[in-house]
């Protein structure tokens, strides 16, 4: 083929990419050479492709033509659950801007519909599973985040519909990743710890957690020279290990690792598996136990912002509810609102409640927390709370699907899913950084909630802000330290 007329490769002028040039007189690439302008569709000042469009929307607009097309040629699936499970998916696509990566995975995924009936679908383990017997990802060579995946997608609108639960709650997936890290009979070793673990009591976190520490513990003895196994490994070993982690992880995460290192080992010499347990003589240095709180500075600051009227409203109830209530990082996350008490009245927040265990036998606090009307600054956040809630609830648009009051929205007002730990650790860092300059961690507010909320030598109202009896006698005793002001 010859060369298009007017054009060759070049360096263009203005990006400085290797490009094909509009000309050689003119030195910049086409995108370069696109003006600026409010796009028809978005409103956002972009370069404007066609028609109005800037490239996403006009890609957009594209995509939905083809997929609709796509769409209708799904005439045969293999069962009437298959075609809900894509009816599922393409209700979640339209709900986001669509780009020519999407195409690919959909026919691919009509091509598997059509051909294998899907078992239905009970828990995100089978999410998973369907995942890793056919991948379909919008770009399959990047590095493209799992949400990218269809089975994602389809798992997320079950998640809204009820039929799955949490993602973050589910841990199947995650204890047989762990368990392909060991060696064959290693591994069956560890998959009856497991279950010996989940008899006890345990919960699905803790059995993963414990895991965990497992396949840490193995893969630095393979790195010795000779190497180790979890079942051979020496005393010696093991506490050269424990040194090793007190350079780089905190006590408290060291005397974990230690507690379920000896677990394991005790139950594998009860068990036959050893004669020895390497972690029997081994000592943990006990470090002095302490609180951190915030500076006196720093508590004014917030308390400042909290009165603020012009400061945003969903930081602000954060840290109230942290702060004043004792909320941890999965109580903002998990809480949903009462809609009966949104438009007058006070404010009722439902916290969510997940089965207890061995080590956590009770609720330690009502499932429901009215906010009270005073002192008047809380009256005034939780009216200001109420409307911006109700203002970005009514632009959520798939609230037929899943009817749920989560107390902190999708900022962009897609889904109506309950957000995630991380997002809520983000919400409050970047609130601290407005109140006081500097990002206080979740804990350290709880923790200076804890400190404010016992008087003298009396802890108990603790015992029903989530705490345990036995943790919150510790504000009886343990010294204060406040965290330096920024």
């Amino acid at each position: 083929m010859g060369k298009t007329r007017g054009k060759s490769r070049g360096i263009c002028n203005r990006c400085g990419h290797p490009r094909t040039l509009v000309s050689l007189t003119r030195g910049h690439c086409k995108p370069c050479g696109y003006t600026k302008d409010n796009c028809v569709r978005c409103r956002a000042y972009r370069k404007i492709y066609v028609r109005g469009y800037c490239y996403l929307c006009y890609q957009d607009e594209r995509v939905g033509l083809h997929l609709r097309q796509v769409e209708s040629e799904f005439v045969k699936p293999a069962s009437q659950y298959n075609q809900d499970l894509f009816a599922l998916y393409m209700t979640y696509l339209r709900r986001y801007r669509m780009s020519y990566d999407h195409l690919r995975p959909t026919k691919s995924l009509i091509q598997y519909l059509e051909q294998h009936p899907i078992t239905p679908i009970r828990c995100w383990n089978d999410i998973y599973s369907l995942s890793h017997l056919l991948p379909l990802t919008r770009a399959p060579e990047k590095a493209v985040h799992d949400n990218g995946c269809v089975w994602m997608k389809i798992g997320y609108m079950l998640q809204e519909l009820g039929v799955l639960g949490v993602k973050g709650d589910e841990f199947q997936h995650r204890l047989a990743a762990q368990l392909e890290h060991f060696d064959s009979q290693t591994t069956a070793h560890v998959r009856q710890f497991s279950v010996r673990l989940k008899k006890s009591g345990r919960a699905d976190a803790s059995v993963n957690r414990a895991i965990g520490a497992l396949q840490a513990l193995s893969d630095w003895l393979s790195h010795l020279a000779p190497p180790e196994t979890l079942l051979l490994a020496h005393s010696m070993s093991i506490e050269c290990y424990f040194e090793f982690m007190q350079k780089t992880h905190s006590y408290e995460t060291v005397v974990v690792a230690f507690r379920r290192l000896a677990a394991f080992y005790r139950w594998a010499k009860q068990t036959k598996l050893t004669l020895l347990d390497p972690t029997e003589n081994i000592r943990i240095s006990r470090a002095a136990q302490k609180l951190v709180i915030t500076s006196k500075t720093q508590f004014e600051q917030l308390r400042t912002f909290l009165r603020d009227p012009d400061c945003s409203a969903p930081q602000a109830m954060a840290l109230t509810l942290i702060l004043f209530f004792g909320f941890t990082t999965a109580d903002l996350a998990g809480a949903t609102i009462d809609l009966g008490a949104t438009t007058d009245g006070p404010l009722r927040i439902i916290l969510t409640r997940k089965p207890r265990s061995r080590g956590r036998r009770y609720y330690n606090r009502e499932q429901v927390l009215t906010l009270p009307s005073d002192p008047p600054w809380l009256k005034r956040l939780v009216r200001r709370f109420r409307t911006h809630w109700q203002d970005a609830y009514a632009k959520v648009k798939p609230k037929i699907s899943f009817p749920k009051t989560p107390l902190f929205l999708d900022p962009q007002f897609q889904h109506n899913r309950n957000l995630s730990d991380e997002y809520i650790r983000a919400l409050i860092k970047k609130a601290t950084l407005h109140a006081t300059g500097s990002s206080i961690t979740p804990r350290v507010l709880r923790q200076t909630c804890g400190h404010i909320m016992t008087r003298g030598d009396d802890a108990s109202a603790l015992s029903h802000l989530g705490w345990s009896p036995q943790f919150a006698f510790h504000y009886t005793w343990l010294p204060r330290i406040q965290q330096p002001d920024a």
